[in-house]
């Protein structure tokens, strides 16, 4: 039966495969490929085919046998390609597109010779792909630029692609709005993002927040590949996001632009408005330019963008509005007497450190505690939904730096750079999860530093074999802060590590209000990728071989300051007045975690052109992921299998070894094995 499910699924993927020319690109380029006849339809061999490109591209090659030519592994991009055969009429096609991981096929019919001859050729990505098994859908520069984007976020269209899904964008959100994709079923954590051919993953979550964003204007195009990859792309089971940024041309290019968003004519939010609330501040600036052009004429180009982002934010449903549930006896007559009358109505007695929370106010003269919205309510202990917001910044400074280098006639060399650093108030701190009933005065400060760095030789060894090696760096590290107004100390709340952490506990009253900083907001966190690849292309008869190899090196550090200021929980406001806690907590011990994990990986793909109409996709993927372990300080412990993590043997966890057989449709194998080392934990 197995053997059955098997030979059928074979035979499906040898069907889905019949297409005139497999593809032949990598993740951040393309390719070009045609077919040379004469005015009778007879193929014409050994004709030359010489390839031209904005960005001092040149490539030459020469029809085969069978009159078909293939130009790979091009940036995207537009050519110029020129035909010759002798006795024939010089053909040039012009306007030839090239997308990224796709395929366009420029043919040549080639006259009798006399006057040259001239042909326009545009290229458009079809809706339907017959050259290649992978699916996915190109999104151009000025898709990018003229579709609508709330924050300028190329992450706000990658559910454009079929077969993804993604939560509608919030046009009130703080900062970039990113956002999170599903493909074909699989979760978010399960994509691979790629920019200029850098993997920029954090290995922590796996997801598209906090990721590198090359603005709008700066990126070329990217695509979001939701299924049937060949074997030299994977690592992860959902979709493959590629973002090509620009590289400059032969002629000078640049723009500047401002976007500005006032709150003059919003509307004020229907729950702040019935409280007595204020409309919301939400002011927002982007703005920045490229530019783009030749250093030295047909041999140097540059590209260079610059974005600004100011943003004053009241209206963010994550990060500025609040719901807290108040007792309608909780007015801004916070005298002892009222206070002591509300107590009574509970039935307690006011605690003094109670009492002195109530009566505290933030260094904004509002109450540290909120009063109830307006209400009419005849019982002091009826709950009152009150609405309440605060203003939230961000700022965000980004840049690029792209050089490309044509050394001789064989050799381009590109280097490719983005900085980005974003730092930002949130109102109601989220990071690592939003808590619905705080209130506003206990924030938290966080910065996010992107850096990705990429360096790629593409060499021309000869028309038939290429050769690509390339190197990536990146960076994501984000540390942050709480908002911390008062200290555990100005209420005579005691706390044993008050010498390293002086600040105010966090005290929920569960259902009602939540004051003091969140206790997971003291962090750092940092995650880099060492990336090489290298991959080499053979053209050989009926054949297209690729082979090569990639590793990826990830260092992952986290520092967790935990509910180090303290934790205090009460299940009522009765219990609150009274000063009786349900659970109180505090965070001590290690707080950091080195976690080191190298990925290998070893493919080879060859596409066999069988007939004229039939096109076998065949391929390989072997590798091993590593996964990464914590530090451990116990005497048993022993490395399972990886590197020695902080100068300590660590719990390495369950090394990964992957096979993935590629025949149009992809069949992944894995296995994996976990040890306990007696550490108190399993791995990552």
């Amino acid at each position: 039966m197995n053997r059955r499910i098997i030979a059928i699924t074979i035979n499906l993927a040898l069907l889905l495969s019949m297409a005139s020319w497999a593809a032949a690109q990598t993740a951040t380029t393309g390719q070009i490929i045609g077919l040379v006849t004469d005015s009778t339809g007879a193929v014409m061999s050994n004709a030359k085919v010489v390839l031209t490109g904005d960005a001092g591209v040149t490539r030459e090659t020469a029809a085969g046998p069978d009159g078909r030519y293939r130009f790979v592994l091009l940036p995207p991009g537009v050519y110029h390609a020129v035909v010759t055969a002798t006795g024939f009429k010089q053909l040039e096609l012009n306007n030839v597109v090239v997308q990224i991981t796709a395929t366009t096929t420029a043919d040549a019919t080639l006259t009798v010779a006399g006057v040259v001859q001239t042909v326009n050729v545009t290229a458009a990505a079809p809706l339907v792909s017959t050259a290649t098994s992978s699916e996915g859908r190109v999104i151009s520069d000025s898709q990018i630029r003229q579709l609508p984007l709330p924050t300028r976020n190329f992450q706000q269209l990658l559910a454009l692609s079929p077969g993804t899904v993604a939560s509608l964008s919030n046009n009130t959100e703080l900062g970039r709005g990113d956002t999170n994709i599903d493909v074909n079923g699989q979760r978010t954590t399960s994509n691979n993002v790629v920019i200029d051919g850098t993997m920029v993953n954090s290995p922590g979550t796996n997801g598209t927040g906090n990721l590198s964003v090359p603005a709008p204007d700066a990126i070329q195009e990217f695509i979001v590949q939701t299924s049937l990859y060949d074997a030299t792309q994977g690592r992860n089971s959902g979709g493959n996001v590629a973002v090509v940024t620009k590289s400059g041309t032969d002629q000078f290019h640049g723009n500047l632009y401002e976007f500005h968003r006032n709150d003059a004519l919003n509307a004020n939010d229907w729950f702040l408005n019935r409280a007595g609330q204020r409309r919301p501040k939400l002011l927002r600036n982007q703005f920045g330019g490229t530019l783009g052009g030749p250093l030295v004429k047909d041999k140097t180009f540059f590209f260079a963008s610059y974005q600004g982002t100011r943003e004053r934010n009241g209206a963010s449903l994550t990060n500025s509005l609040m719901l807290a549930n108040l007792p309608a006896g909780l007015t801004n007559d916070r005298s002892t007497a009222t206070l002591d009358a509300l107590a009574a109505d509970y039935g307690v007695t006011l605690d003094p450190i109670a009492q002195a929370t109530l009566q505290a106010k933030l260094p904004d003269g509002n109450w540290a505690i909120p009063s109830a919205a307006p209400n009419a309510a005849a019982d002091p202990r009826t709950l009152i939904p009150t609405p309440l917001s605060s203003v939230s910044d961000f700022t965000e400074d980004q840049f690029n730096a792209n050089i490309d280098q044509m050394i001789g006639a064989k050799n381009h060399l590109s280097g490719k750079f983005f900085f980005s650093d974003d730092p930002q108030y949130q109102a109601n701190f989220s990071f690592v999860g939003q808590n619905p009933y705080q209130v506003p005065g206990y924030g938290g400060y966080i910065t996010f530093h992107n850096r990705v760095l990429t360096i790629a030789d593409t060499h021309i060894i000869n028309s038939s074999l290429i050769n690509q090696a390339r190197f990536g760096y990146s960076r994501i590290y984000g540390p942050s802060h709480p908002e911390e107004p008062f200290t555990n100390a100005d209420y005579g709340i005691t706390n044993p590590l008050a010498s390293r952490f002086p600040g105010m506990s966090n005290v929920q009253v569960l259902g009602m209000f939540s004051i003091g900083p969140t206790g997971l907001a003291d962090q750092w966190s940092k995650t880099q990728t060492y990336e090489g690849s290298d991959m080499l292309s053979w053209t050989h008869g009926r054949h297209f071989v690729r082979f090569g190899g990639e590793m990826q090196k990830y260092l992952v550090d986290f520092n967790f300051n935990i509910y180090s200021r303290g934790q205090i929980n009460f299940n009522s406001f009765s219990q609150f007045l009274a000063g009786t806690p349900y659970v109180t907590l505090l965070g001590n011990g290690v707080t950091g975690r080195n976690m080191r994990a190298t990925d290998f990986t070893f493919f080879a793909q060859d596409d066999i052109r069988v007939t004229d109409s039939f096109t076998l996709n065949a391929g390989l993927r072997v590798g091993r992921n590593g996964v990464g372990g914590k530090p451990c300080a116990h005497p048993t412990c022993t490395d399972a299998g990886g590197d020695v993590t902080g100068g300590r043997p660590g719990n390495r966890g369950c090394p990964g070894f992957g096979i993935e057989v590629d025949a149009a449709i992809t069949f992944r194998l894995r296995s994996a094995t976990c040890r306990d080392h007696h550490d108190g934990g399993r791995g990552w």
